[in-house]
């Protein structure tokens, strides 16, 4: 994990006005109510003001890892909030957002340069105050985004698409100031959890092809069987398949832990790669899935790595953005 200190990070406002950080890291979004030609407010119905909107992009770039932030709005009405950008394209200015306050009290939401696509909503707005400082953390794994508020996980949503690094920021709404402190980036290398029976020559196939494949990619491999120290088996399990940035997954034999965790990573939409032997029979369930076949033979470890090389590629690689 690599984390790069705050007066580090260069910051340009897109649109709305900012305040660079000071010399406690503090950031300050300065919103307005919006006014129409003749210079004078803009009410809703209930006579509250609309806010205006501000992007304010950084230098830092994230492909997988968290993004952090105490958040403070010196008022809360029905139009402020403040959001972490985990993706941003500059030529659409389309995004991805996650954070507080537009539409529900938390919120995860892509911005296709014309409209907002909410993806996870939750909470009730009224809970959240003026003067009160949340800390918001969103993380950015695959296509899963996790958000924890004051060390509580509220979100964990897969999108319908992956997406490639990109520069980060903030997306505020306001009619007043919005304050950012400790802003703060730490980056996670990809990871690889493979699943299989832990016996030869599984274990043999994990060592001397999967790992060093991955290798090629910056990609770190994990296997339960060595996982150290105490703990529940399948919680560590859960975690680690909830956290990879894709799973690889041998099901040559029929065992019943393999396809459990087979089955709990395509319910969280976690992408995997299944990988079997030439001759085997595949359970029902799973034939119609593609899946990846391996001779065991030295021609046949060749083509392997170059099937899984292409898959990897295939996952890592943006898909599907609208």
């Amino acid at each position: 994990m690599a984390q790069q200190r705050r007066k580090d990070y260069q910051w340009v406002a897109i649109t709305g006005r900012y305040s660079r950080p000071d010399r406690k890291g503090t950031i300050a979004f300065h919103g307005e109510p919006l006014k129409d030609q003749a210079g004078q407010v803009i009410l809703d119905a209930e006579g509250n003001p609309f806010s205006s909107v501000g992007n304010y992009i950084s230098d830092q770039r994230l492909s997988e890892g968290d993004v952090e932030a105490v958040i403070e709005f010196s008022k809360f009405g029905p139009y402020e909030a403040c959001e972490v950008i985990v993706y941003y394209e500059p030529e659409t200015k389309s995004m991805i957002t996650a954070g507080l306050g537009a539409g529900g009290a938390f919120n995860v939401r892509y911005f296709d340069g014309r409209e907002w696509k909410t993806h996870f909503v939750s909470g009730d707005r009224r809970n959240l105050a003026a003067d009160v400082q949340y800390h918001l953390l969103v993380r950015r794994v695959a296509n899963t985004i996790t958000m924890i508020v004051d060390g509580v996980v509220i979100a964990r949503t897969s999108l319908p698409f992956t997406f490639p690094e990109s520069q980060i920021g903030l997306w505020c709404l306001s009619s007043s100031d919005i304050r950012i402190r400790d802003f703060r980036v730490s980056a996670h290398r990809p990871k690889a959890f493979v699943v299989m029976q832990f016996s030869a020559p599984y274990n043999e196939l994990c060592q001397d092809v999967i790992k060093p494949v991955c290798a090629e990619f910056h990609i770190e491999v994990e296997r339960e069987d060595e996982t150290p120290g105490p703990g529940f088996i399948i919680q560590d399990v859960v975690r680690k398949i909830e956290e990879a940035t894709l799973i690889i997954a041998d099901i040559t034999p029929s065992n019943s832990n393999v396809f459990f965790e087979v089955g709990y990573a395509y319910a969280v939409r976690r992408p995997t790669i299944l990988v079997a032997e030439r001759q085997s029979q595949l359970p029902f369930d799973v034939s119609g899935l593609r899946t990846l076949f391996y001779e065991n033979t030295i021609a046949g470890k060749s083509k392997f790595e170059q099937g899984l090389r292409a898959y990897i590629d295939a996952i890592l690689r943006p898909q599907g953005i609208p």
